[in-house]
């Protein structure tokens, strides 16, 4: 009996990691995202998902990984896959973090399979299938994964590394099989908080002696490198020195500064399951003498995460007039509304949280010389074609317009920092994913560099220290 490691998706493209490690009757799933190209999205708003097949049309479109032993027969209808009744693999599925390319396929497992994460990111998810238009929620109950405590699944063993120290997200998870050692990174930092905890990850993983490291590779694309070197580079310097680059200290402080400088109302679009940068908005308001407002889903959101209550507006919009959700009438009950008549008489005091789904409120506020920082939010950048929409509305309300992007600024480690990780580690074989060139990471000394061919299954050659593909 051998460990098998098979990919379903996360290759060549920027999330949606999704791989089994198989050894006897149970596999490991990591993780249970789809990966982000708008270009390519079929569901455009206008194409509408089907109620009965929608399982087996998002197999086919690979909106889903056609993973076997992980779906209910009942959902997959015809479709040619290997059902969780069908088999005797018995699957525990882990979660890095709750961004939708590691995650937004969660739902559509069978309730017989085991899901891990963090007890804030269940708390956090539990909120979030009430306020989203989530297809399918499992009904079974999450097990919870704690930092370097060991979880058995079968004869594999996983261990949990908590790499924010917040807890609200990112995870890394070490596996190990009789017959082989093989790290996960999840999404890689290595500059900002995240340093110093991720160091010392390192450090226990390279004493592990580790067979096999799947390692992200982000900043490793076409366009990022030449972005940061002119050029795609023969060879990339390992260093955790950022050379001359922002730090996320350093790009806070670009966005944080034009806050200051605002003498009027500021809008702020920014990922609202992101805890951690809700607090840091926060304390910008309170050093600008400011009052954080939120649309109803983010009020909720605090509500249930944080346990307090906050500010919100009501957009202006059928949804939220006719809505009868209970999530929303508890949000309306217990936070205090600010109307937007308050907000146009002080606008210097206040931050106004606004999505792309509500960016028509901008010319409510037409005359108030209003600042709109773009930190997160969606759409991410140019090369969402919903982007350059929003620079256009926000151009015609009059808006002055700030983005976080900035052609010195990753949010996931440098080049040369992941580098030095991959090399620090020395893992026997490296498989970069989680990019659209993990081709140019490359491992040190003489490892392997595998790109796995997806839906194909690979064994662990402890001879030869290489992964080969099992030929069926």
């Amino acid at each position: 009996m051998k460990t098998e490691i098979t990919f379903y998706s996360g290759i060549h493209t920027i999330g949606g990691v999704v791989m089994t490690i198989k050894y006897g009757k149970h596999q490991v799933l990591l993780e249970m995202g789809t990966y982000y190209d708008p270009q390519t999205d079929v569901f455009d708003g206008q194409i509408k998902i089907r109620q009965h097949n929608w399982l087996q049309d998002f197999c086919k479109l690979d909106n889903a990984p056609a993973v076997p032993y992980i779906y209910d027969r009942d959902l997959l209808g015809a479709l040619e896959l290997q059902s969780i009744q069908e088999g005797k693999i018995h699957t525990s599925c882990f979660i890095t973090h709750l961004h939708q390319d590691h995650m937004s396929a969660m739902g559509y497992l069978s309730d017989r399979v085991d899901v891990y994460m963090s007890k804030a990111a269940q708390k956090l998810y539990a909120a979030l299938v009430q306020i989203e238009p989530i297809i399918n929620i499992r009904t079974t109950e999450y097990f919870d994964i704690i930092d370097q405590q060991i979880v058995n699944i079968g004869e594999i063993k996983v261990t949990p590394f908590l790499l924010n120290k917040h807890g609200f997200q990112d995870w890394s998870f070490y596996v190990e099989t009789p017959d082989c050692k093989l790290h996960y990174t999840g999404d890689v930092f290595l500059h900002g908080d995240y340093a110093d905890v991720v160091l010392k990850e390192m450090e226990i993983i390279q004493e592990k002696n580790i067979d096999i490291l799947v390692c992200e590779s982000t900043s490793y694309m076409d366009s990022i490198l030449k972005q940061i070197y002119n050029e795609i580079p023969n060879k990339v310097e390992p260093t955790l020195d950022l050379l001359g680059m922002m730090s996320t200290e350093m790009n806070d402080k670009y966005l944080f500064s034009r806050l200051l400088e605002q003498d009027s109302l500021c809008f702020l679009n920014f990922y609202s399951r992101e805890m951690t940068d809700i607090m840091k908005y926060e304390k910008w308001a309170d050093q600008t003498d400011r009052v954080m407002v939120y649309e109803p889903e983010a009020a909720f959101l605090i509500n249930v995460f944080f346990e307090r209550y906050v500010n919100y507006y009501l957009p202006d919009n059928s949804y939220y007039q006719n809505n009868t959700q209970k999530w929303f009438i508890d949000t309306i009950k217990l936070n205090q509304q600010i109307s937007t008549q308050t907000i146009i008489n002080n606008p210097k005091k206040y931050i106004l949280q606004n999505s792309y789904e509500n960016i028509m409120e901008l010319f409510d506020f037409r005359e108030l010389d209003a600042c709109y920082i773009h930190a997160g939010g969606m759409p991410l950048g140019p090369f969402d074609y919903r982007y350059s929409n929003m620079e256009r509305i926000v151009e015609l309300a009059n808006v002055k317009f700030v983005s976080f992007n900035n052609p010195k600024y990753l949010t996931h480690a440098y080049p040369q920092q992941l580098k030095y990780y991959v090399d620090t580690i020395a893992a026997k074989v490296l498989i970069p994913s989680h990019g659209f060139n993990p081709e140019w990471l490359l491992p040190s000394g003489r490892g392997q560099q595998l790109i796995p061919k997806l839906q194909k299954t690979y064994i662990y050659n402890q001879t030869k220290k290489t992964l080969e593909e099992i030929n069926e």
